[in-house]
């Protein structure tokens, strides 16, 4: 569908998006399933949104690599909108290990 139902956010990279809209403008017989992304009317590749309200989408595509829709990871999202970050003990710890099993390969 396209239709004026958004806009972009002048200080950050969010897309705020009206979905009363969308759905009040779905032709009868179709079914509104939700917004994945931006679409640039085969200019570009499609751009899916990397987050959505605070957590990460999982796509789901049929075999015509169709999206169908979207599913959503229950972990948390660190402030940067990657995946929780890891304690500094445990990342330390990390490091240790990797250093002992490149010494052991290097002898």
């Amino acid at each position: 569908m396209m239709a004026p139902t958004g806009s972009f956010c002048s200080r950050c990279p969010t897309v705020i998006i009206d979905e009363e809209i969308i759905v009040a403008g779905v032709k009868p017989g179709f079914k509104y399933r939700g917004v994945v992304g931006i679409d640039f009317l085969g200019k570009k590749e499609p751009a899916f949104f990397e987050t959505w309200n605070g957590r990460k989408p999982f796509y789901i595509f049929d075999e015509d690599e169709q999206c169908l829709g979207m599913q959503f990871s229950d972990l948390p999202l660190s402030r940067s909108g990657g995946p929780p970050a890891r304690s500094a003990a445990r990342k330390k710890k990390q490091r240790r290990r990797m250093a002992n099993q490149s010494r052991r390969r290097n002898r």
